[in-house]
């Protein structure tokens, strides 16, 4: 797991924590458009509204082990896990491989953004060390169309 996005409301409280951008951002504009909808409908508003979509760095949060009890089959313990994420930015949904781009360096397609060259290794990825996905990388040039 390389990232997870969150979505909040202040009606709503927790609408989700997802690991794919693109399913947080559907949520996020389904949560909005279902909001503006309510407001034109029912001509109510609450000025302390707010929907997000924001990138976690951190979580933690209690899971089950499924590691049996020792007094009971049906019983499992629980333990405690943080997760820390890469603080690479947001994505930019509009830079795709094959897209016409006005730079020229390396694309990481995985977290959606342009990488520096001390931060892809040799095998042309992108570097975990330098809070990188792993996850290969592509070389971009500038188009002039």
């Amino acid at each position: 797991m390389d990232k997870q996005w969150v979505v909040f409301s202040h009606e709503e409280g927790l609408i989700g924590i997802f690991d794919n951008y693109d399913e947080a951002l559907k949520e996020y504009k389904d949560s909005k458009d279902a909001y503006e909808n309510y407001v034109y409908e029912n001509g109510e508003h609450d000025p302390n509204e707010d929907i997000i979509l924001a990138a976690i760095n951190k979580r933690f949060y209690s899971y089950d082990t499924k590691n049996p009890t020792e007094d009971s089959a049906t019983t499992t313990y629980w333990d405690f896990k943080e997760d820390c994420f890469s603080l690479n930015p947001i994505p930019l949904p509009t830079i795709k491989p094959g897209d016409k781009v006005y730079s020229v360096g390396w694309y990481c397609s995985i977290c959606n953004v342009n990488v520096s060259p001390q931060h892809v290794t040799y095998q042309e990825e992108h570097d975990v060390r330098a809070g990188g996905c792993g996850g290969h990388v592509e070389w971009m040039e500038v188009s002039h169309d």
